[in-house]
């Protein structure tokens, strides 16, 4: 598949728009109303000399690599993420799908291009420094199906399709290549997750697992913890990464709590054991909140008698490791389901927009993105992307445009902001100048 550049039409993206909180931001005139993913300028440039976007490895940069404060740790800490070299980590950005497109184009053998299109959209023209790429494996080839017209191509996890570990790691080295830019690698659906609803880590039994995963698996089937063992490998080296072991457990119950900690210790042991055979630096690792789908953070800092109580990996003390909310709830829920735990914990907002059938609205996702960028939290709102979820993607197909035009860059895909994504947008570029 060519490559797709981005063209911003209607552009005037340099001047000022009016800041989040201003009457009529969102309908700001002077931003781009239409994108185009167009191939046939990448097939003309190649022609007179042009290249492909650059997905060699990156330089390596040793302050990119973080680290998290606690109270857990510091009853003195500041909670946060932390660069090497002592700045905060509060960067920002959507959630970008992963080559499959939520679905939509994994008819197709997985490639890097068409992503690589969005990310460079997110990052050069709206000042993302924050990519949440979600990563989507999938049971069978039919099982599940958004679109029973083509059977999947490209629907396995990374252990058992390559073109696909490779299209992942084609788009974290070009991030890579983006000044200051960061990945959050999770996984939103897996193979790998438990089938009984509640989507939790899979995981063996024994107490050391990282050590354990087999270079074949019969039946193609795995536990998380060797998926994130594979991971964890292809991207031990790489100080911008961190990873998200679980963007979306179910669990519903206290017992479920007990339980997704149990199995995300596990899939941490399998990432520590990586780091120190690779003699690398731990990764953050992020930690999804325990019911909700992930939205509730207040298992891992319960406040008692004015005292919190923590539960937390015991894997390395805790240490590296921090926790995500994906907060599709009304801001009136905020402080329950995350500024508490904010106290003591180091947090991020995963995934958040005014999901249809949820309780956050438009208002309360741009409430939520004003209180994470005043209290220093990274931040990744959903989607960039024209086919995941109609409410909450930022992208729309124009009229005339399909699928196709999105995964296999047959013609000029053309594709509209919407509501969300204009204001997304307007709240990026005030706070990512």
């Amino acid at each position: 598949m060519a490559w797709m550049v981005l063209q911003a039409l209607a552009c005037g993206i340099g001047a000022s728009p009016p800041a989040s909180g201003e009457a009529g931001a969102i309908a700001a005139p002077n931003l781009p109303t239409t994108v185009t993913l167009d191939p046939n300028a990448v097939i003309g440039a190649a022609a007179g000399g042009g290249s492909l976007p650059d997905i060699s490895p990156p330089p390596f940069d040793p302050n990119m690599w973080l680290t998290t404060q606690s109270k857990a740790q510091n009853p003195n800490a500041v909670p946060g993420i932390y660069s090497a070299d002592r700045r905060r980590f509060d960067n920002r950005g959507p959630v970008v799908p992963d080559p499959r497109a939520c679905d939509t184009c994994a008819w197709l053998a997985a490639t890097p291009w068409e992503t690589l299109a969005r990310v460079d959209l997110a990052i050069d023209t709206w000042h993302a420094n924050f990519i949440h790429l979600a990563l989507e494996s999938h049971t069978s080839a039919t099982v599940g199906q958004s679109s029973a017209a083509q059977p999947r191509v490209s629907w396995e996890s990374v252990l058992f399709d390559p073109a696909y570990l490779q299209s992942l790691v084609d788009i974290v080295n070009h991030i890579g290549h983006k000044s200051g830019a960061y990945v959050l690698l999770s996984l939103v659906q897996d193979q790998s997750f438990t089938a009984d609803g509640r989507q939790f880590p899979s995981i063996d039994s024994f107490s050391s697992p990282g050590s354990l995963c087999p270079s074949f698996y019969a039946g193609h089937v795995a536990t998380t913890n060797c998926v994130w063992q594979k991971l964890a490998q292809t991207f031990a080296a790489y100080p911008s990464v961190l990873f998200g072991l679980d963007a979306e457990p179910a669990g519903t119950t206290s017992g479920d709590d007990n339980e997704l900690l149990m199995r995300y210790d596990a899939v941490a042991r399998t990432v520590r054991d990586v780091e120190l055979a690779a003699g690398t630096p731990p990764h953050v690792l992020v930690l999804s909140g325990t019911q909700g789908f992930g939205r509730t953070l207040s298992y891992y800092a319960q406040t008692v008698g004015g005292s919190p109580n923590y539960h937390l990996p015991s894997t390395g003390g805790g240490a590296n490791v921090a926790f995500s909310s994906q907060p599709f709830s009304a801001a009136a829920d905020f402080n329950t389901l995350f500024v508490d735990a904010a106290q003591y914990l180091p947090i991020l907002i995963g995934d958040f927009g005014p999901l249809q059938g949820s309780a956050m609205t438009l208002a309360d996702a741009r409430s939520l993105f004003d209180m994470a960028v005043q209290n220093g939290w990274p931040l990744a709102a959903r989607a960039m992307a024209p086919n995941c979820n109609s409410s909450v993607d930022m992208l729309s197909f124009a009229e005339g445009q399909s699928p196709q035009n999105l995964c296999d860059g047959s013609d000029a895909g053309k594709f509209t902001y919407t509501p969300w994504g204009n204001a997304f947008l307007i709240n990026l570029i005030n706070a990512n100048p």
